[in-house]
């Protein structure tokens, strides 16, 4: 005799009661449950599923009513890997089944696949957020149940970027906004770690959520957007003021440090606009935003912090190994240009004590270089001429001969054009326009540079600087003049005004 706990191999009706559901036959599957002797339970193909479970798979409703109303169903029948029929639902998104499957007192809403993998956590996990709000309402639901690493429904809707899901899910009040998985991240980290704007702007939404919650490491949600480039998520967490946009991880890397290390021009140019940002914030070992921009020769970010006078460029690790020799030593030549010609004073007699470098964790590279010098105090010099890289000794040694002469013959190639000291290119035109007036008492610092380098220039563009310099009126002089000779002496960096 057949009862509801029976499993036996599938005869012929109960495999054709199999297919009848599986096609959506409801007059064939009404006259099969029809006979006392059939097993409505029987699991058929690879998978052992019911008739049930396929009917919930399918999504055939008025099969599922019937089968749920047959006295033998056991309506929680699992599959080979441990998913019912509520679960496939779940899964599929079938809001009919999922409603037929919620009024049985019968069905165990909460039954996870062999996995772990509850009903509700599949169903925030592929977005089907009518059946998410389906169980919401169901006080039988565990919001809290949690599949591999501890995660929750609520994280898995954030890690896959389901913004109505997690939106259900806030507003229920059922659950722990907050509550990270076994290695720290919370749902806003997952949410900002994929990159998923909606996500986040759900959660920010939520008075609930803590925006500073850090990883384990030390990690924020802010700052793993910096470290990724994300700009959208990097303005939305800025403009929400729980945001600590100076949250450190445990080596003491901020979100501006991880963006120059990442060389995100634009989220550093962000970073700087923002007061509350410590701009020279470093790590353990000493290195700055700045100082990690040049060690990986990330250019476009070197140009934007040395446009921000608080930067200090000169700040130098532990062992007194500054930017400047970190770009010496791996060879970026290009960089190396950029800094030299930028109207920024840079350290070139700093020295590198070789018994600190050895305490700190240094790259390879950096460590074997060091090695190869055999004095114990390193200068930029001895980093240059080991690291053989011929462009950089003929630039380096020339600008420690002459710095000025040195970077007046960079600014005459285009390339390097917006590294254009502002206050030279400012006054060679205005001067020479007539649109400003100096007194020439000698008490001006910036007047003072501009001579100092004005001095460079050949001797008929120094006259009619002069002139224009000391209150010569304009009509003297016109701009006519003095354009051939910038065209010449500044290439394309003259601008007609």
């Amino acid at each position: 005799m057949l009862t509801a706990s029976s499993t036996v191999p599938p005869g012929v009706k109960e495999r054709v009661l199999w297919d009848a559901t599986r096609s959506g036959d409801l007059n064939g599957v009404v006259t099969l449950t029809a006979d006392p002797l059939l097993n409505v339970n029987c699991q058929v193909g690879e998978l052992l599923s019911s008739p049930l479970y396929c009917g919930s798979y399918f999504g055939w409703t008025e099969i599922v009513a019937h089968l749920v109303a047959h006295p033998l169903i056991d309506v929680n029948l699992p599959q080979k890997e441990g998913a019912t029929p509520f679960m496939v639902a779940c899964f599929q998104g079938h809001e009919g089944v999922v409603r037929i499957l919620l009024d049985d007192p019968r069905t165990d809403v909460n039954r996870p696949k062999a996995d772990g993998a509850s009903p509700l956590y599949i169903a925030c996990q592929n977005g089907h957020t009518a059946i998410v709000e389906l169980l919401l309402c169901d006080p039988r639901v565990d919001l809290s149940h949690s599949f591999k690493l501890d995660a929750t429904p609520l994280f898995v809707a954030c890690q896959q970027g389901k913004a109505g899901v997690v939106k259900a899910l806030l507003n229920s009040r059922r659950l722990d906004a907050n509550r990270p998985i076994n290695t720290g991240e919370t749902p806003l980290y997952i949410a900002c770690q994929n990159g998923h704007v909606d996500v986040v702007r759900v959660l920010l939404g939520s008075r609930e959520i803590s925006v500073t919650r850090q990883r384990s490491d030390g990690s924020s949600p802010f700052l793993i957007a910096c470290r990724n480039g994300d700009l959208p998520l990097v303005h939305l967490l800025l403009e929400d003021g729980r945001c600590d946009v100076n949250a450190c991880r445990e080596d003491g890397a901020s979100p501006l440090f991880f963006a120059a290390y990442s060389g995100h021009a634009e989220v550093v140019q962000i970073l700087l606009a923002d007061q509350r940002v410590e701009v020279n914030k470093a790590v353990a070992a000493g290195a700055t935003p700045f100082f990690i921009a040049c060690q990986y020769g990330h250019k476009e970010v070197v140009k934007v912090l040395m446009g921000d006078l608080r930067v200090n460029i000169n700040a130098a690790l532990r062992d007194g190994t500054t930017p400047l020799t970190v770009v010496l030593g791996f060879g970026h030549a290009a960089l190396l240009r950029t800094l030299l010609a930028a109207d920024r004073r840079i350290d070139t007699n700093t020295v590198i004590a070789k018994n600190e470098s050895a305490k700190l964790d240094l790259l390879p590279q950096w460590a074997t270089l060091l090695e190869s010098i055999s004095n114990p105090q390193v200068t930029p010099l001895d980093i240059v001429r080991a690291s053989k890289v011929e462009e950089s000794v003929r630039l380096f040694t020339s600008y420690c001969d002459n710095p000025e002469l040195t970077r007046l013959a960079l600014w005459r190639h285009p390339e390097y054009q917006d590294a254009l000291p502002a206050e030279l290119f400012a006054l060679v035109v205005l001067l020479s326009d007539g649109y400003i007036r100096v007194s020439g008492k000698g008490d001006n610092s910036e007047l003072s540079r501009f001579f100092k380098v004005a001095r460079q220039l050949p001797l008929e563009l120094q006259m009619v600087l002069s002139r224009r310099t000391f209150l010569s009126p304009r009509n003297l002089i016109p701009s006519r003049h003095v354009e051939p000779a910038l065209r010449k002496v500044l290439g394309n960096f003259y601008v007609d005004q």
